[in-house]
């Protein structure tokens, strides 16, 4: 028809329409920064650039929710949570890998807790309520009257139903969803990712920065490591350990190698030890389940000494303690379980110990003179001499002292040249060296004093998540130590890198969720008392401001207030239609003095007459307020109804006419 106007092709979902600006800024922004998170996760997959994943994510959530007028806005939020949260889980974000991005999972919750706090504010908005009911809160007659008297109801929690009310529901959702994530997030990714999990697979090769996961039969320490600050394993344990990958005796000057890289395939999960390996006899037992996070490794990392592995892949075993793959490498998202022994150790049973004979194999393998240069040899020996050294331990504290004394632990010092002995040139030309040089040169002065040693390289798990509590593992976290052969206790880690006593030793390092159940009674307590005293001082608080603002400021105000406590002292209560007339007529009743009904008509004429009373007229009625006030209460008199038929006809009478 030539008179019908076309219809848009879409139509705007009322709640859009309704829903002011600030509410709906407050979805696209919230929804933006949970799909961005989402969206790292899934290009993580890829190998994309981070970068990528959270603009593509962020730019999903503001199509999602802007892009498609026709569909609810609510709708649109509540379907961008359940889509990325169902993601999230199914890339391994939330569960097998909660702690690799725990900070960008911090951003997810307090998105997706807004998100839904918002969209339920626009519902509200939407939805109509009773004829009666507060336009704003839903509750109650619309202008809070009751039984015709104007007062005001309380709101729930005492938030106010606008903006504030909205930021101060997602915050105090935000809050209890992070406390309760900070208390079962860890019981909750143990029971939900079980013990191992294949993964996805490798991926290529290691990724660059990540050597130490490729099993390698030698190890050049004529090359600079370059590791980067990604996260490479997460381990699930209760203690700070070494995370023994592989194991080398053979030193040619400039290479690490192995005596023996036979390599047999495990049968079930127990791991077979040589008899050297006593600290797999020990009686400290705990469990390291790990889980990678690099695209690529063939070899398993556990603290020593590994007994058993719990693992979708088949292994492969050196009789060193090495654990490596057997045919198919491991991708990220696997998960495996170690079990390791160690035997109780202490700095008297190693220098107790150190007096007894080493067998013949072990010493043949791993004590024989080294590869080393005249001065070498001869600052060896010198060192354990000017030591006094009399034990072992003590020579093998002796010789860490020495190098924390003399050299430096730098990624950048130099290279060693040609056809240079590496651990001679660190040790007297650079004194500066990263790990590998360090435990290497500390391996060499032992074997040099006719003590077993060898080098271990691997990673140090040390950097834990005060969410969960696991270990995070970064590339740059790649090591490499030294272990020395004690009778009756076995291979002890020392690592001259570190400024600790002993190497072997670990320290406690309490998670947020430990410290609050260490502290939860003490939390409540405090918390009670707080939120007694919080609510004493807000009822203080408002009840002072409740009488600033009944206190009056002008003289109708000051004469309507003692006209009030006048009534109030002989049991008048004014109804909130009165006027000040009207009132003061009951109340000269109950004190049997007219003058008070002049002085309710001079309230009346200052509020309503085009000529106020003057000067001498307040001041007489100053002065009968005064005397009424002075004399106390009237004789006992049958009151009349309070503001009844009789006081508001005196009332009427008594008032002038505009």
């Amino acid at each position: 028809m030539s008179g019908s106007r076309r219809q848009p092709w879409f139509v705007v979902h009322p709640d859009r329409r309704a829903a002011p600006g600030w509410l709906r800024a407050v979805i696209v922004v919230a929804a933006m920064a949970m799909m961005a998170v989402t969206g790292q996760a899934v290009v993580a997959l890829g190998h994309w650039a981070p970068t990528t994943g959270l603009v593509l994510g962020a730019l999903v959530a503001a199509l999602a929710v802007l892009g498609l007028p026709s569909l609810a806005m609510r709708t649109t939020g509540r379907a961008c949570v359940f889509v990325s949260g169902l993601t999230l889980v199914r890339v391994g974000t939330v569960g097998t890998s909660l702690t690799s991005g725990s900070q960008a999972l911090l951003v997810w919750v307090v998105g997706a807790v807004v998100t839904l706090v918002a969209t339920d504010r626009l519902a509200t908005m939407v939805h109509p309520v009773a004829p009666d009911a507060d336009p704003h809160t839903g509750f109650g007659p619309a202008d809070g009257a009751v039984d015709g008297f104007r007062g005001s109801r309380r709101r729930p929690f005492g938030l106010d139903p606008n903006r504030s009310f909205t930021a101060q529901a997602g915050v105090l959702v935000s809050a209890f969803v992070l406390l309760a994530a900070i208390l079962l997030a860890p019981a909750l990714a143990q029971s939900v990712t079980g013990t191992a999990e294949p993964g996805e697979g490798p991926k290529g090769q290691p990724d660059r920065g990540s050597t130490p996961l490729r099993s390698s039969n030698e190890l050049d320490m004529t090359t600079r490591p370059d590791l980067t600050n990604e996260v490479v394993l997460i381990v699930t344990a209760d203690r700070d350990s070494f995370l023994r990958g592989e194991i080398y005796d053979r030193w040619d000057g400039r290479r690490w190698m192995r005596s023996d890289d036979s390599l047999y395939g495990l049968r079930g999960t127990d791991i077979i030890h040589d008899r050297f390996d006593l600290g797999a006899e020990g009686t400290d037992e705990f469990t390291q389940r790990i889980q990678m996070e690099a695209s690529y490794a063939d070899l398993y990392f556990g603290a020593a000494s590994a007994v058993d592995i719990d693992t979708r892949t088949n292994v492969g075993q050196r009789l060193d303690g090495t654990l490596t793959t057997w045919g198919q490498a491991l991708g990220r998202g696997t998960t495996y379980t170690v079990t390791s022994r160690r035997q109780p150790v202490s700095e008297a049973q190693l220098q107790a110990g150190s007096g007894q004979s080493v067998p013949d194999q072990l010493r043949s393998r791993y004590a024989a003179p080294p590869v080393a240069t005249d001065r070498v040899e001869t600052l060896a020996r010198q060192i354990v001499t000017d030591a006094g050294a009399t034990n072992d331990y003590d020579r093998i504290r002796a010789i860490e002292d020495w190098m924390g004394d003399n050299t430096k632990y730098s990624l950048d010092a130099p290279l060693s040249p040609k056809g240079v002995d590496v651990v001679d040139h660190y040790l007297f030309e650079s004194r500066e060296g990263w790990c590998e040089q360090i435990a290497s040169s500390l391996v060499v002065l032992a074997r040099v004093n006719g003590i077993p040693a060898r080098l271990v390289t691997g990673y140090v798990a040390t950097e834990r998540d005060r969410l969960t509590g696991d270990y995070l593992v970064r590339a740059s976290a790649a090591h490499a130590w030294a272990e020395v052969w004690f009778p009756e206790v076995g291979w002890i880690p020392f690592d001259p890198t570190a400024d600790v006593p002993l190497a072997a030793a670990t320290a406690s390092n309490s998670t947020a969720s430990e410290w609050l159940l260490e502290h939860l009674v003490l939390i409540v307590v405090a918390g009670a008392v707080v939120g007694l005293v919080g609510f004493g001082l807000h009822r203080l608080g408002r009840r002072w401001r409740t009488r600033r603002r009944a206190r009056p400021t002008s003289w109708a105000g000051s004469v309507e207030a003692q006209l009030t406590v006048l009534g109030e002292r002989v049991s008048v209560m004014r109804r909130p239609g009165d006027t000040a007339g009207s009132y003061a007529s009951v109340v000269a009743d109950r004190y049997g003095d007219p003058r008070l009904v002049a002085a309710g008509r001079a309230v009346d004429d200052a509020l309503y007459d085009m000529a106020p009373p003057s000067a001498e007229e307040r001041a007489v009625v100053d002065a009968v307020l005064a005397e009424v006030t002075a004399a106390g209460e009237p004789p006992e008199a049958e009151p009349p109804p309070v503001g009844g038929p009789e006081g508001l006809a005196r009332g009427a009478v008594g008032r002038r006419s505009c």
